[in-house]
This record gives C-alpha cells, structure tokens and sequence, in this order.
C-alpha cells in the first residue's frame, strides 16, 4: 500500500474504469491519518474536468502508467458529492463513501493488497 511520502506521486495519475477506459486524473490524495497509507483520491472527471469523483485506493491496482480501479465509470461518477476539496476526509464523508462503494469502514485500505509497479519516489 501507499504510505503518505508516496501520495504526491499519484496526483496527475490518470484513473481507469474497471473496463479500462480512463475515468478521470488524480487531483488530490487524502490520507489516512491513522495509517498514513494514501487513502482516497479526488478525481477530475467530466468535461475539462469541471466535476470530481472521491474514489477508495485501497481496492485498486498501480501501474506505470496509471491506477485501475475494480469499478466502473457509472459507480465512480455517481459518487457522493463531498464539496470541496479538504485536507481530510470527516467520518461522515467517509461512511457515505465506503457505502456507495461497497466497502466496509476498514477496508477502504488496509483489506486489500495493491500490486504496486511502479517507482513512486521517482
């Protein structure tokens, strides 16, 4: 998994659907204040990137080239609406994120265990 050094690498990352097609890019990267594991992604998505989605990245898979993630486009577009982009996520934030995602409060980190093929440190 990603530790909090790592997570600046992943913004301008472009994020694929679980089909492949790119979703969005990396705009922001919420660690876990527990963990300090990179927890959620804000994304760019829409035209221009005029809307953004709030994904888990836990579940997800890191390449080269981009972050794949095991849902699709619809699922991360229809994404709870957060606001703004804060420096952390509050628990009620959360909790809506992990339940429209399918996920448990826990494992929107540490249950799964992300193939990392990449350098992040540059």
């Amino acid at each position: 998994m990603l530790d909090s050094n790592q997570s600046p690498s992943l913004e301008g990352q472009d994020i694929r659907d679980s089909g492949g097609e790119k979703v969005g890019r990396v705009d922001h990267v919420y660690v876990d204040g527990h963990t300090g594991m990179a927890a959620w992604a804000a994304l760019d998505t829409g035209l221009l990137g005029a809307d953004q989605s709030v994904v888990p990245l836990g579940p997800a898979e890191f390449y080269q080239d981009h972050i794949q993630l095991p849902f699709s486009r619809k699922v991360v577009e229809e994404a709870p609406d957060i606001g703004p982009i804060g420096e952390h996520l509050s628990p009620e934030q959360e909790a809506r994120l992990n339940q429209h995602f399918g996920l448990r409060g826990d494992e929107s980190v540490s249950d799964f265990n992300a193939t990392t093929d990449v350098d992040l440190d540059g």
